[in-house]
């Protein structure tokens, strides 16, 4: 429309650190009075950088589903969030500089982004800064639904949490997954009242995240004799190691009526056109986020959520 190129026209005119923080009264999507679905967490939301069209990233095609019945999607997800960063997040510990460069392009970019939000995350950085996810949810006006993801970097990103997960495979050790879980849960419910303290009258759904693609290794170890055995060994005890974790969300989910949005069975683990870049021999491919192709199956599905969950069906699997 003509107001939201006007506003990406002015975005581009101001390189300034408070011009990123004039985007939440300038922006269509932000300031809009529709009911507002916000996206938080990690890369299952925030899929953008490992698409192989950036410019239709899940926020666009949920955006894209919501409008029929008069709702919106925001973005406050960003690629990399951990259950330990998702609050406060430092850029010297856990950056996202690299993928605010590859967002940038779309500014130059002869793509037609639907809001100039899609162009930067800088809007969501405060004067310190840091990212806080918590302050940029009460900015928004109207908020209907808060969908979280989280906690599969807690495992891709920390090889403490990984080292105790794999030693608690030896007879014995088991006490160490569920050690690992019960940290988790706990920061986890820390998130979650913190979301409803700041919009209570939205319904918060939680993901529960899919296994990555049987050729994509979350150790990092992707090639030679040490990649096949750590393939080997996510395709076999992965899903044992995570259980425990699993199942803290659905504690959480079942003591505040949530609906879960469980992507367990969305993805096919053997389908490279259900990950990432949908090119298995792509380098840019990874075998951890959704793609061009399964991202529709998830808004779908999240779609879905919003038009037929109530409060008073209390927890649900969707």
């Amino acid at each position: 429309t003509q107001s939201t190129w006007g506003a990406i026209r002015y975005f581009d005119k101001q390189k300034s650190e408070n011009s990123m923080s004039q985007l939440w009264t300038v922006s269509p999507l932000l300031t809009s009075a529709s009911p507002k679905v916000v996206l938080m967490g990690d890369s299952v939301l925030d899929n953008f950088y490992w698409l192989a069209k950036r410019e239709r990233c899940l926020r666009v095609v949920l955006d894209e589903l919501l409008w029929k019945h008069n709702h919106r999607c925001v973005n406050l997800a960003v690629d990399q969030m951990s259950t330990f960063d998702f609050i406060k997040r430092i850029p010297r510990q856990n950056s996202w500089q690299h993928y605010e460069s590859a967002r940038n392009l779309l500014k130059n970019s002869t793509h037609k982004c639907v809001d100039p939000t899609d162009t930067t995350y800088q809007h969501l950085v405060h004067s310190d800064n840091c990212i806080h996810s918590i302050e940029n949810l009460k900015k928004l006006s109207n908020v209907s639904h808060v969908i979280i993801s989280i906690g599969g970097n807690d495992v891709y990103l920390h090889a403490s949490i990984q080292t105790r997960l794999i030693s608690s495979l030896v007879p014995g050790a088991g006490y160490k997954r569920i050690e690992v879980a019960t940290e988790f849960e706990k920061r986890v419910r820390e998130i979650v009242e913190k979301v409803r303290e700041a919009v209570p009258q939205a319904v918060i759904a939680m993901v529960v995240a899919y296994h990555p693609h049987n050729g994509f290794s979350i150790s990092g170890l992707n090639s030679g004799c040490s990649g096949a055995f750590a393939k080997w060994a996510q395709r076999m005890c992965l899903s044992k190691l995570v259980t425990p974790m699993v199942a803290a969300s659905f504690t959480i989910a079942s003591e505040h009526s949530l609906p879960v949005i469980d992507l367990s069975q969305t993805l096919d683990p053997n389908n490279a056109r259900h990950y990432g870049t949908m090119d298995f021999d792509d380098p840019h491919w990874s075998g951890a986020e959704p793609s061009d192709v399964s991202q529709v199956f998830i808004a779908k599905l999240m779609d879905h959520v919003v038009i037929n969950f109530k409060p008073s069906d209390g927890a649900k699997i969707f």
